[in-house]
C-alpha cells in the first residue's frame, strides 16, 4: 500500500467519524514484524506496534467487567 493510499484510507476513517489511530513507521519497510525475514524485520517498530495491538485490544476487546 503506498503512502498516499494510506492517507486516504485515514481521511476516510475520520470522514466517517471511525475511531482509528493511523502509525507510520518511516524506517520499516513491508514486513518489519516478521522476525525470519532479518533483512525486512525492525525490533523498535514491531514491539511499538505490538503494545499498540495490545491496548487496543484490552480497551475494545477485553472481557474484563467494568469496575
Amino acid at each position: 500500500m503506498s503512502l498516499d493510499e494510506w492517507h486516504r484510507i485515514g481521511d476516510q476513517l475520520k470522514a466517517a467519524r471511525v475511531a482509528h489511530e493511523q502509525v507510520t513507521y518511516p524506517d520499516a519497510g513491508h514486513g518489519f514484524f516478521n522476525e525470519q525475514r532479518q533483512e525486512a524485520y525492525d525490533a523498535e517498530a514491531a514491539e511499538d506496534s505490538w503494545q499498540r495491538t495490545l491496548a487496543v485490544l484490552e480497551r475494545y476487546v477485553s472481557r474484563r467487567t467494568p469496575a
